[in-house]
């Protein structure tokens, strides 16, 4: 599978009358995809767009917390929800030190834990930001427009599921308060305006309650790497790194011919910011594929950019 996409992405190229192809993708066709001018998003869409946009029918939306269920009941995965206190390296690989005094064996370990993800000494030295996002909640009345599909501008809107219309997102770094907030209701019905009037229209024409107060939502917390790419690949020895590769803060020229002392078995899949849901199954396929040799879905250059470990080179020779 991963070779196959590597294939793939060497065989994309521009598509004719598009503005360009996904990367890593084939070329966008009518069948795939191609760039919508507004009136084709209005039927698209079965809603008046003020922008235009890429059509892409193949492309699907899920709701994570049933995709998680389902990818838990995987056979061969054992499922255990605890809380995770310290990494200790022995001989066989590491020991997870639980909260309630349990402790687990591994011989590999990805940690996976969003903003907590930095919360362990051995991934300590890379910086995390926390995102506040908040998405709202309207139940559609009887006679409402329908959408038929994702719209995404400043913010997304999926199709109603089970009756329940889900929108957003709200994006607030370094903010952590996990209570709904009316201004972010509101926020996100200004912007649900500002890219389908037609569908704001047709839900007050059909009777729906657009007042911030009187809808529901959730409220999650993102993590976010300082140059917005995810942390993906081994975790870096973070004292030998500054020990092997201190001569950078003198002269960002000179790189020692020595190779990166990592954790052995331990690895990172964190700061996907508001798109997880798009780059953590490549990151967990990249992860797989190196801990099992196998060729990996990603060129050199990209799988470099993902690694942990930029973050201590970039502060080493910024002196930091």
């Amino acid at each position: 599978m991963a070779a196959q996409r590597r294939t793939a992405a060497r065989s994309g190229r521009q598509g004719t009358g598009a503005p360009g192809s996904l990367p890593g993708q084939p070329p966008l066709t009518r069948k795939r995809g191609a760039w919508a001018r507004r009136r084709d998003g209005q039927r698209r869409g079965r809603c008046r767009c003020r922008r235009a946009g890429a059509g892409l029918p193949c492309a699907a939306w899920v709701k994570p917390m049933e995709l998680c269920v389902r990818l838990a009941a995987t056979p061969g995965v054992c499922f255990r929800q605890a809380e995770v206190t310290a990494l200790e390296p022995d001989a066989s690989g590491w020991t997870l030190a639980l909260a309630d005094g349990e402790r687990l064996a591994a011989d590999q370990v990805v940690i996976a834990a969003a903003v907590e993800a930095a919360r362990f000494a051995q991934s300590e030295a890379l910086p995390l930001q926390p995102v506040r996002g908040q998405i709202s909640q309207l139940r559609v009345p009887e006679g409402a427009p329908r959408l038929g599909r994702v719209v995404c501008a400043g913010g997304y809107v999926p199709p109603a599921a089970d009756g329940v219309l889900n929108f957003g997102a709200t994006f607030g770094p370094k903010e952590t308060d996990m209570a709904e907030r009316e201004a972010d209701h509101a926020a996100n019905l200004a912007e649900l305006e500002r890219g389908l009037p037609a569908l704001v229209a047709g839900l007050r024409a059909a009777g729906a309650d657009l007042s911030p107060q009187r809808l529901t939502g959730r409220v999650g917390v993102r993590a976010a790497s300082p140059d917005k790419s995810p942390y993906c690949g081994p975790v870096p020895d973070a004292a030998a790194w500054r020990h092997d590769y201190g001569v950078l803060a003198k002269d960002a020229s000179r790189v020692p011919e020595i190779a990166g002392r990592h954790h052995a078995g331990l690895w990172i899949s964190a700061a996907h910011g508001s798109r997880g849901m798009a780059s953590a199954p490549l990151c967990a396929e990249l992860i797989a594929s190196r801990i099992c040799d196998e060729p990996l879905p990603l060129e050199w250059p990209l799988v470099d950019h993902l690694h942990p470990g930029r973050r201590i080179i970039r502060d080493l020779i910024r002196g930091h």
